[in-house]
């Protein structure tokens, strides 16, 4: 079957997100999440205060888009062989998308709330080792679409 510029487009698009997401979790795992998690309840001052550290901009526009992006990868490449590796892809990435709203999310906002909890430690390995979770989970969704890509682009 031939294969329609807008579909290799739309594969590549789709690529480049999630690899721009998978870099920004990368860098916030080495470097905002250590440092949080470093020697808590000080280490919260981070996030606090009129200038903390807030990369929300960002988490609610690149997934966001991500999603969008891999709904126009599925529509231009249905009825191509791509389409079980978007869906794929798409599913694992969903899947971290909720891990991360419903656990991670709400473990964050607690930790940062009990701050004098005994349990702050374990909280914190907790946090850090979830976000990596969130990590591979992401990367996988990413590698999952080097198969349509390579397929497409030769």
């Amino acid at each position: 079957m031939k294969t329609s510029t807008f579909s290799k487009i739309s594969l590549l698009a789709i690529f480049a997100t999630l690899f721009v997401q998978i870099g920004a979790q990368l860098f916030a795992m080495l470097t905002i999440v250590q440092t949080l998690v470093k020697n808590p309840p000080k280490s919260f001052q981070m996030v606090k205060g009129d200038y903390g550290y807030d990369s929300s901009i960002f988490w609610n526009t690149i997934p966001n888009l991500t999603t969008l992006l891999f709904v126009i990868a599925l529509i231009a490449c249905w009825k191509t062989k791509a389409r079980k590796w978007i869906i794929i892809s798409f599913s694992i990435f969903i899947c971290a998308g909720v891990l991360a709203m419903v656990v991670v999310e709400p473990k964050f906002a607690e930790l940062i709330t009990n701050e004098s909890s005994t349990t702050l430690n374990e909280m914190t390995s907790t946090r850090y080792r979830l976000d990596w979770t969130l990590w591979f989970l992401t990367l996988l969704s990413g590698l999952v679409l080097t198969k349509p890509i390579y397929d497409r682009l030769n």
